[in-house]
Formats: C-alpha cells, structure tokens, sequence
C-alpha cells in the first residue's frame, strides 16, 4: 500500500524520467541565498570561553567578543540543515538516488574521517564545535561535504549558472567599499550607527574597538577571497558575448582586484599570477581567441591604472605585491653570485711586508722608574644568546610561514591517522619550542593556524583525508580538461570555465591561507556546480568519465 502511495507522489515526464525541476530549484535559491548572506553577515557575539592556558600571549578564558564567525557559522549549519531536507524530499518522495560517480566514493571517505577526527581528538568540544572565534569545525566541515554533494546532484540551466556568479557581485562590491575606506584612513566603527549596528542591545558602544578592513578578520583571507572573486569576473568577463554583462564583470573583476591592493597581502596577488596561464590556455582553446585576448589587454590595462593609483597613496601595494617577485628574483640573484668562487687578484698576493719599526731608546738622563699600577681585572661580557645556546631571532619564508609548516609536518607525523581535531591547533603546537624565534622573530606570538589549508586537514583529520579531498580535485581537473581538449565553444563549456577558474583560485590561495568559514563553503558550491555541468556535458557528448 505504501509503495502505491509513494507512486503516486512521483511524477513521471513523457519520457519516462521524474521532473525533479521544482525541488532542484529550490536548492538552487538556498544556493543562492547562502552565497549573499553568509559573507557578509558580521555582528558581535559575547560569550564566555574556558581554554588551557598555552602562553601569555593566548588566553582565552573569560568573556570573549566574536564579530566576523559566529553568525556566518549559525547561518551555515542552518542553510546546510535546509538543503538536506530538501534533497532528502527529492530522494524520499520523488525516488532519486545518487549519481554513480567516482567522486562518491573519496567523498565518503572523507566525511567518515572528518567525523572520526572528531570522536578522537584531545579536544573534542572543539573539533566538533570549533574555536569562538573561527568556528572552522568538523561540523563546518560535514556541511562542506553535504554542500558539495547537493550541489552535485542537481540540474542547473545556463541561467541559474550565471545567477550563482552575480551572487557574488554584493560580496565583491561591499568588501572593496570597505578595504577602500580602511585603505584611505576612515575607520567605520568610529561611526556610531555601525557600532550600534553590530553591537547587542544589551553591550555598551564601547565594547567594540578595533577596526574593520572588511566582512572577514584578516586581510589574508581579504586577500585570497579577492583573488578569487577576480578569477570569475575575468574569466566571465573574457568569454562574455553580451556587451552589458562584459563590461558588468569587468567592473567588479576591478573591484575584486582593488580589493587585494588595498588587503596589503600578498597570497591574492600571487595566485592572480599563477592562475593567469590557465585562463590562457582556456582563451586558446575558445572560438572566440580575438575577443578574449582583447578583453584580456583591456583588464591589465585597468587593473595597471588601478595598481597605480593605490600604489600612489601607500606604497606598501607594490611591496606586496610586484615586491613580491621582485624580492624572490634578487635573493635568487644574490644566492647565485654568493656561490660563484671568489677571485684572488695578483696584487693582492705579492703584497710588501710593513715596515719593521723598531723601538725608541731610552733616555737614560729624563726616563723616570715607571711604578706598574694595579690591574683592575672587568667582569667579562656575557652573550646571553651564546650562554643560554639560544637561537638568533629570524623570519622564515613567507613570513614565517616556513617555520611554521615544518613544525606541523611534525605534528602530522606523530597522529597521521586520525589528526588532532579540528580549531585544536594552538593547543597542540609547541609555543615554547626556542626556534621560534627564528621562524617568527619573536616568541611573544601564539601561532594558531598553519597557514595552509592542506597542511591543516591533514594536522586536524589525518593524511587519509587529505588524500580523499585531492582525489575529489584531480578527478575533476581531469575531466575539466578533457573536455576542454574537444574545445570551449559553447556558452555551457565558458560557465565552466568561469566556475573552474574560481575554485582554482581557491586550491592556489590554500597554499598560503587557511580554510575559512566566510568563505571555504563558496568553493565548495562553486565545486560541486561545476562537477554537475561537466557530468551533464560529457553524457551529452558521449564521454567515458573517470
């Protein structure tokens, strides 16, 4: 009785296949709405925080104030919550299963082990829950998977496609209005209305210090998500048929580029460059190479006039960002002439001995008996660097990040199965270690993150997890570029494109940056999206996927 009723709830198309349109479309709006809203969304959360104490640098406990993660955390798990019960209606009533997929499987695998990393960490309010003030969980994490698997198994139309890119136009316009505002010296929360707006009725104004570069903490993360988000207008920008919407995209690909100048960190400008030759290789392998390529010189034109004009007012944009290479090509130059043997000049050899000078004589009428004074014997100096064997203080590459990268390869190899535990990490790495000063300069720093977000999911979830999350990438970059091979010249395979130039971007900037939850679950719709197109593109081509 109860399979008759659960037939009669399915819809059958004339072709025989479910029309799954109406719940897909609402997953496809939740998409949407989570894309506006959780990067944005900051306000002030007050709580109290018990932590170990690890350091005079770090201690946690007491009452603490959280601006930019709570509510982005809060909204995450409830956006999540609502796509899983959609797609759990869409498989229940309407009878859908699963893609047989390669990605299934590292997936599963994945979330398995993010969820036990949980169950055997030290840590494990933490790891579940996360830190106050980063909320970068293996909760967070699960929604990631969940994301990316909704967002998978769902069918988009050119238009939605292009719906989920302008989504990111407000995240692009409000965060470069307020890095240019920083950038120029005016700090909002000076204004009372803002801090009334991000204060609780129940705190006082003055609770809020501080400033606001943009709707994330670090300027790190301002950095790599406007690398990001300049990735997919270019791309969109460059392939764009539409005149409106070319110059549209170009507009806030430029906001997204002033966004990193003005973030003064250096991870977004460099993943800008590392991913350029990609889109090159898109751009050849288009039908429309003329255009793109005069798109292209159009971009650098603007994006050159607008590293000029923010370079003339703090001329720390060009350290951190030309600097940057420039830097790297004169230590280069410096290391290779350090290695060249040195050159012995003749003259330098066949030098004449000094003059002997011998002593005065002693006039014996005035030389007066000389009276030897008492020698005064000083205390020696003491090196304290040299008698305690400390190291030199020092700054590793990329601003210590060196050091601290060796430092969690150690810590990865003493737990490679099942990690720490996710937001765990000040807890576990050794503060005290006295080689930090030549890493970091200084011990007087907590490090609380690894500064790489691969290096991070191996230290929290353990090496097997890392290796799921890689197959899931290389599979699709795989299939990215077979089918790039049979050429871009559809507006379906320039989507593409855009997408995958966007979590590209990600991937790049990871190197550098940690996972962050503003922003990591946008890489994961854009990935998931992606995945679905390239499954539909190369059904409809007759393509074998791995």
């Amino acid at each position: 009785m109860k399979k008759n009723k659960l037939k009669n709830k399915v819809k059958p198309l004339q072709n025989g296949l479910v029309d799954y349109s109406r719940i897909d479309n609402n997953i496809w709006k939740t998409l949407l709405a989570m894309l506006v809203l959780i990067p944005l969304t900051i306000k002030m959360h007050p709580t109290d925080h018990i932590s170990p104490i690890i350091g005079d640098h770090f201690e946690p406990t007491g009452f603490t104030i959280d601006v930019f993660s709570y509510y982005k955390y809060a909204l995450l798990l409830l956006g999540t919550s609502i796509l899983i019960m959609f797609f759990l209606t869409k498989m229940v009533s309407k009878g859908y299963t699963l893609k047989q997929d390669n990605t299934n499987l590292p997936l599963f695998i994945f979330m398995v082990l993010v969820l036990l990393s949980a169950i055997f960490a030290d840590y494990k309010h933490l790891a579940l829950i996360g830190m106050y003030n980063r909320y970068e969980s293996a909760l967070a994490f699960l929604c990631y998977g969940f994301i990316f698997l909704i967002a998978a198994n769902i069918t988009y139309t050119e238009k939605k496609v292009t719906y989920i890119i302008r989504a990111l136009y407000p995240v692009a316009f409000i965060n470069t209005i307020l890095g240019l505002t920083w950038f120029y010296g005016t700090n909002i929360l000076d204004y009372e209305a803002v801090r009334k707006f991000l204060t609780p009725s129940t705190m006082p104004l003055d609770t809020l210090t501080g400033y606001i570069l943009a709707t994330l903490p670090n300027p790190n993360y301002v950095s790599g998500i406007g690398a990001v988000l300049c990735c997919i207008f270019v791309t969109k920008a460059i392939f764009d048929r539409n005149l409106i919407d070319k110059v549209i995209n170009l507009i806030f690909a430029t906001m997204s580029f002033a966004l990193i100048l003005t973030s003064l960190s250096t991870s977004g400008f460099v993943t800008i460059v590392i991913a350029l030759p990609v889109l090159v290789l898109f751009m050849l392998k288009s039908n429309t190479k003329k255009n793109a390529f005069i798109t292209l010189a159009i971009v650098l034109v603007i994006f050159t006039g607008t590293y000029n004009v923010l370079n003339a007012h703090n001329e720390r944009v060009r350290y951190e960002s030309i600097g940057f290479f420039t830097e790297m090509a004169e230590k280069a130059k410096a290391k290779i002439e350090a290695s060249k043997p040195e050159e012995i000049k003749p003259e330098e050899i066949e030098q004449e001995a000094p003059p002997v000078q011998e002593p005065p004589a002693e006039d014996p009428i005035t030389e007066e008996p000389q009276v030897e004074e008492p020698k005064v014997e000083e205390a020696p100096l003491v090196d304290i660097a040299t008698e305690f064997n400390l190291p030199a203080s020092g700054t590793t590459f990329g601003s210590g990040r060196g050091y601290i990268w060796a430092e969690t390869l150690k810590l990865i190899k003493q737990n490679p199965i099942f990690g720490y535990g996710f937001d765990t990490y000040p807890f576990h790495f050794p503060q005290n270690d006295p080689n930090k000063i030549t890493g970091l300069y200084t011990m007087d720093v907590t490090v609380d993150k690894p500064h790489n977000f691969y290096l991070g999911l191996a230290y929290s979830a353990g090496i097997v997890t890392l290796l799921a999350f890689l197959s899931l990438i290389f599979i699709n970059i795989y299939r990215h570029f077979k089918i790039y091979l049979t050429g871009i010249n559809s507006e379906l395979k320039y989507l593409i494109a855009t997408l995958f130039m966007g979590w590209l971007a990600f991937l790049i900037q990871w190197i550098f940056n940690d996972s962050r939850i503003g922003t990591t679950f946008i890489f994961w719709i854009i990935f998931g999206v992606s995945t679905s197109l390239i499954r539909g593109l190369s059904q409809d081509e007759n393509q074998e996927l791995p």
